[in-house]
């Protein structure tokens, strides 16, 4: 990856840990946060803190700077207001917004695998419809419409499986749960390492259009709880085996371009 100036919109767990790797790999880097606290913790890290905030339209004393750069990521969830429930596309289209009026010329869209379906098999990246997530409430497949209807071929799209790693463990996703359902359903996870890792390949393979990340091999929700919640010394809930909707995702389109996964199997860095 040549030196280029890469602007993180969203410097929370994922963005951050990006910043980090692409500093690290000699870039300019520029990051933004909602709060001025998190300013000195950004600064750090060697990457250079900006504070910009939504409402919806995106406000900031420096937003012509934040936006000076080749490379656009943009990290932040749909953010939602309560009694507004257009708020979050509003958010999204300012966004987009300041990446044309900028000539931005690679622009990163973080989303999500739950624009597909339960089809009880697997799914890959032409199955997205249109549809509310059940963790943002949110169309993020409208959102994502949104950016491509602007950008076109400058646009990225990663769709990330549930996320853990350092500092969110999954075996405390569930351990309030004395019964877990769908035991034989496959997880479909992304380590943490695999979102700074494949994001950082695709934007030095300059790729466009949309990829889905997340770790190739699928256990079973059982198999993988019961070992990620006795990992922290945690009773170990029962499961149950009934049919479940499910979907698997798959991880060839970006295997297929060339990404070796850091961790192949989520089971095998649990501890």
């Amino acid at each position: 990856m040549s030196v280029e100036k890469i602007s993180i919109l969203g410097c929370g767990w994922t963005g951050m840990a990006l910043a980090e790797s692409l500093v690290a790999k000699g870039q300019i880097v520029k990051g933004s946060t909602t709060r001025i606290s998190k300013l000195g913790e950004i600064a750090l890290a060697g990457v250079i803190p900006f504070v910009v905030k939504a409402n919806p339209t995106l406000e900031g004393d420096r937003l012509d700077s934040f936006f000076d750069c080749d490379v656009l990521i943009v990290t932040l969830p749909p953010p939602r207001k309560e009694g507004h429930a257009k708020w979050p596309y509003a958010v999204h289209q300012s966004i987009v917004n300041h990446a044309v009026a900028h000539e931005i010329k690679h622009v990163v869209l973080f989303s999500s695998s739950s624009v597909y379906p339960n089809t009880k098999g697997v799914v890959t990246e032409a199955d997205a419809i249109n549809q509310t997530s059940p963790h943002s409430g949110v169309d993020l497949k409208a959102i994502e419409d949104s950016y491509a209807a602007k950008l076109g071929e400058k646009l990225l799209v990663c769709r990330f499986a549930g996320l853990f790693g350092p500092g969110r463990h999954p075996g405390r996703f569930l351990r309030n749960q004395s019964a877990i359902r769908c035991g034989a359903n496959p997880v479909n996870l992304t380590h943490l390492s695999d979102v700074v890792g494949a994001v950082s390949y695709l934007i030095n393979q300059q790729a466009a259009g949309a990829f889905n990340i997340c770790s190739p091999a699928h256990p079973t929700r059982q198999s993988f709880y019961s070992k990620a919640i006795s990992s922290l010394g945690l009773p170990v809930p029962s499961f149950s085996n009934e049919a479940c909707d499910y979907k698997e995702v798959s991880t060839e389109k970006l295997v297929e371009l060339g990404y070796s996964y850091v961790v192949e199997n989520p089971e095998d860095v649990l501890n």
